[in-house]
């Protein structure tokens, strides 16, 4: 039995971009406004499933090549586990969870949970476009999607907030995607599956490489490894001095894994014998 879950109230806006022919602001060619109220009228939404509209109710347009997140998975399927790459990958996984623990163990004690690779799908499933995040974190003050980055070089704002320029040595420059842009889509799929815990829910980049160099004006959800302790006592105190509702996160894990599920779409099963 799938509970109807009520409309969404917390939404997070991660980027806004201008365009003439609609009044409001667009996320990925999308009228935000537009987006919030049809999504508060549709009362339907069932827990697991995330659902965005297909035309803005704003200037009536029909959206097209827009990720509409619906479903995830978390982890990986048993037939792609095996692949050397996959394999290499969480490895660089573990270590950089040891690493999470250390810091995040000290502040909440047994009351975060970490979980890895959160793979966000359209209704097309595993055969569609995807966003995969590293490392998802389960606290009594919020849900964090963390992003393992392994830049080096300086690393500066670009026109767009969706781009970054890493500068890897003088005269040497590449324009790479924003981290946080990438998993704007599994923070609004999080926000839905985990509507009624009252918790907020953000993205983070943690470099890895101390030498990497965030320039002044970058988001604070950039931020090297080593300033992450501080990231989160100031996050935990925040909450804490606001006397926020400290979130049960044994429930939200189970909400979390229940909801992160195939619905639609070919099977992994079916994908490896094609």
């Amino acid at each position: 039995m799938v509970a109807t879950r009520p409309p969404v109230k917390r939404l997070i806006k991660i980027v806004t971009i201008a365009d003439s022919n609609c009044p409001e602001q667009l996320y990925d060619r999308h009228c935000w406004r537009g987006w919030i109220s049809e999504r508060q009228a549709n009362n339907t939404t069932t827990a697991g499933e995330f659902t965005m509209p297909k035309r803005c109710v704003t200037c009536s347009r029909v959206l097209s090549n827009v990720f509409i997140p619906t479903q995830a998975i978390l982890g990986y399927p048993n037939w792609f586990a095996k692949k050397p790459e996959v394999a290499e990958r969480r490895q660089r996984y573990i270590d950089f969870s040891r690493k999470l623990h250390a810091v995040l163990a000290p502040l909440f004690g047994e009351r975060y949970s970490l979980h890895e690779e959160l793979t966000v799908l359209t209704s097309d499933g595993l055969a569609g476009p995807s966003i995969r995040a590293d490392c998802v974190a389960l606290t009594e003050i919020g849900v964090f999607v963390i992003s393992q980055i392994d830049w080096a070089g300086n690393v500066g704002k670009c026109i767009g907030e969706d781009k970054l320029r890493v500068e890897t040595a003088p005269g040497m420059t590449a324009i790479s995607p924003s981290p946080l842009r990438y998993t704007a889509p599994a923070v609004h799929f999080l926000g839905a599956l985990l509507d009624g815990f009252n918790c907020s829910v953000e993205s983070i980049a943690v470099f890895e490489n101390e030498t990497c160099k965030l320039e002044m004006g970058l988001s604070t959800s950039l931020l090297k490894l080593s300033e992450l302790n501080h990231f989160f006592r100031v996050r935990h105190k925040h909450a804490y001095g606001r006397s926020i509702y400290v979130i049960d996160v044994r429930e939200m894990g189970e909400r979390l894994r229940a909801g992160c599920r195939l619905i639609t779409g070919p099977s992994a099963s079916q994908l490896d014998n094609d």
